[in-house]
C-alpha cells in the first residue's frame, strides 16, 4: 500500500536487459506478503507508458541455528573487544610506568639542578670572600710598598753618594744630594739606570726664556720636576769624572 521510489533502466533492446530496482529495508516477519508493483516509465517518443509487476516478498522468522550464529559472532565479537580493552589497559599501564620514570628522572634533574645552584651560589660567596681578602692583601701591600719606598729614599738622602748608580730604590725618578752637596734628580729605570738628569720640563709652568746668568747657575723646582740644573754643577760633575750623556 506504501508507495516507494525505483530507479532502474528499461530498454528496448532486446540484447540488453530491462530492470526496476526496489530497496525494502527493516521489513518485519508480519509484512510478508504480495506487494503490487506500478512503474511510470518516461519516453521521450511515446510519453509515459505505464508497467505493473505483481511481487511476492517474504520476510522470514530467524531459526535457532541463526539466533546461535549471530551469538557466536557477538561473542567473538565481545572476545575481540575484550582483548582489545586488555591490550589498551596494558598500554596505558606501559604509559603510565614510562610517565613516572620520566617524572622521577624530571625530579631527580631537578634535584641536581638545585644543588648545582647551591654550590653556585657558595662559589660566588667564597668568591666574594676572596676578593675582599686580596683587596685588603693589595691595601697592605701599598702600604708596605710605601714603606719601603721611603725606608729606601731616607737611607738615600742620609748616605753621602757620589753617582746616581749607587741609587736603588723601585721609584723610576728620586731626588738625592750627592756628596758634593749637589741636590740632582737620579733616573733609576732608563738603560739599567744611574743617570743624572740635568734639564726636565713636564708641565711648562717653569718659564725656560732665561738669562745667561740663570742657565749658568740652574733655575726651576727639582722636586715637581720642571727645572735646568745648571751649566756650572754640569761642568764640575763631567770634570771630575767620566760621564755618558744620552
Amino acid at each position: 500500500s506504501n508507495s516507494k521510489n525505483a530507479k532502474g533502466e528499461i530498454f528496448d533492446d532486446k540484447l540488453k536487459d530491462s530492470y526496476l530496482q526496489v530497496t525494502l529495508s527493516n521489513l518485519q516477519f508480519s509484512e510478508s506478503g504480495k506487494y503490487f508493483c506500478e512503474a511510470h516509465a518516461k519516453r521521450s517518443e511515446r510519453g509515459v507508458e505505464r508497467l505493473n509487476k505483481m511481487l511476492t516478498i517474504s520476510v522470514l522468522s530467524p531459526t535457532f541455528e541463526d539466533l546461535v550464529k549471530v551469538m557466536e559472532k557477538v561473542l567473538r565479537k565481545s572476545d575481540e573487544d575484550n582483548i582489545s580493552i586488555h591490550e589498551n589497559k596494558q598500554t596505558l599501564k606501559y604509559i603510565q610506568e614510562d610517565s613516572d620514570t620520566k617524572e622521577k628522572n624530571i625530579k631527580s634533574i631537578e634535584e641536581d639542578l638545585n644543588t648545582k645552584q647551591q654550590n653556585i651560589i657558595s662559589l660566588k660567596e667564597d668568591f666574594n670572600a676572596f676578593q675582599q681578602t686580596m683587596n685588603t692583601f693589595r691595601e697592605k701591600l701599598e702600604v708596605i710598598s710605601a714603606n719601603v719606598s721611603q725606608i729606601e729614599r731616607e737611607r738615600t738622602e742620609d748616605k753621602k753618594i757620589a753617582s746616581c748608580r749607587e741609587v736603588k730604590t723601585p721609584e723610576e725618578r728620586v731626588v738625592v744630594t750627592l756628596a758634593s752637596g749637589l741636590k740632582v734628580m737620579c733616573d733609576t729605570k732608563t738603560d739599567g739606570g744611574g743617570w743624572i738628569i740635568f734639564q726636565r720640563r713636564t708641565y711648562g709652568i717653569v718659564d725656560f726664556y732665561r738669562s745667561w746668568q740663570e742657565y749658568r747657575d740652574g733655575f726651576g723646582d727639582i722636586n715637581i720636576g720642571e727645572f735646568y740644573l745648571g751649566n756650572e754643577n754640569i761642568y764640575n760633575l763631567t770634570s771630575s769624572a767620566k760621564y755618558d750623556l744620552r
